[in-house]
């Protein structure tokens, strides 16, 4: 065997290990989700007579488990819906190569990755303890403070492991030096961005003015092609400085075709899961469209050829004052969002598991 044979192999079982013990985390957090929920006939019937034959088809027999949970969320049993553990073992897997999620999705590298893609303002990066500019040039300790202390709002996250807005914190120049070197010091264990807050166009600021509100669009290269699968619309809630459903924030379906917004939302938070029609500000979803919607859908799809070892990506936009779609980060190993969207491939469920299980389907 040789060396590259033999890496593969190495990444293979180590990532497929990792994913295990993740797809476990994720099965015991949705048991612990159903203590005291109790499925009704409907539930049953449906899933013995619709679930379990559609699976079965791709050679698969599904567990009662995540049906239960998206039925406790919502009442439907759409049998297209993905249980979680499969989709982190099999269909992450199956799209993006493992050994290359957590270095491409370091957001330091984004300025070498998407050259000519407006993303928010680099102050500067921190990178295994060296200050640079975007394009990587060096710059003092002392220069990277001084920029911080400019006017205006600024944004402080890793550059790794940031779901759920894990983390990332604001400051403000006016804030002082003490206070903002202080802020920047407990994270020069990390590789860290500082990078200017966008100032959002007024369509998006209407959700929610004291946060940036951005659109989650979820996207599949698959045979050749590159698809939107589904989109979300990320609101924050109350004072909240991140627009995360986990932090009471809420995710809105979006509609591929025109960028209209769906009548309902899902929120999710303090252990508590809910639809609304409304914010908590009173903003209503029906009827709205979100700006410029051609040009985001357009940006996803563009960016999908960027990444040849990553297929299956969710990518965050904003909408800036002036219009331009900027490219906040992109993310591998995503969630779902089913419980707001519905089956996470939609009409493309069947032939990705097909390819995924190697199932033909039958000839007459």
């Amino acid at each position: 065997m040789n060396y590259a044979a033999g890496r593969r192999i190495y990444d293979r079982v180590y990532y497929r290990l990792e994913s295990w013990v993740k797809a476990a985390a994720l099965n015991a957090s949705a048991r612990r989700a159903l203590r005291g929920f109790r499925p009704d006939k409907v539930f049953w019937d449906n899933f013995r007579q619709n679930v379990r034959p559609y699976w079965a088809q791709f050679g698969v027999r599904v567990r009662p488990l995540w049906f239960k949970r998206y039925y406790q969320m919502h009442g439907g049993l759409d049998p297209r819906l993905i249980p979680d553990d499969i989709h982190l073992r099999k269909v992450i897997p199956f799209f993006d190569k493992d050994m290359y999620i957590r270095p491409l999705v370091d957001k330091n590298l984004h300025a070498l990755m998407f050259p000519g893609v407006k993303r928010p303002e680099t102050v500067f990066k921190h990178i295994d303890g060296r200050y640079t500019e975007d394009d990587f040039t060096s710059l003092s300790r002392e220069e990277a403070l001084s920029r911080c202390l400019a006017p205006g709002r600024f944004i402080v996250k890793p550059t790794v492991d940031t779901g759920q807005g894990k983390g990332i914190r604001f400051f403000s120049g006016e804030d002082g030096r003490e206070a903002v070197e202080t802020l920047l010091a407990s994270f020069d264990s990390s590789d860290y961005i500082v990078q200017k807050v966008v100032r959002q166009h007024p369509a998006m600021a209407h959700f929610n003015p004291g946060c940036l509100n951005t659109l989650r669009v979820n996207t599949m290269y698959f045979e050749g092609k590159a698809y939107i699968l589904t989109s979300i619309l990320r609101i924050g809630a109350g004072s909240s400085e991140v627009d995360n459903v986990s932090q009471g924030g809420y995710q809105v379906t979006v509609h591929p075709a025109d960028g209209t917004l769906d009548s309902t939302a899902y929120t999710h938070y303090a252990g508590i899961e809910k639809y609304v029609d409304e914010t908590d500000r009173g903003i209503r979803f029906e009827g709205l469209t979100i700006p410029c919607w051609d040009k985001i859908s357009a940006a996803a799809l563009r960016l999908c050829e960027y990444m040849p070892h990553l297929k299956y990506i969710g990518w965050d936009f904003a909408v800036d004052e002036t219009g331009d779609v900027v490219l906040v980060e992109f993310n591998c190993q995503l969630g779902q969002n089913q419980e707001t969207c519905g089956p996470t491939l939609g009409d493309m469920t069947e032939p990705v598991l097909r390819a995924i299980y190697g199932k033909k389907e039958d000839k007459a």
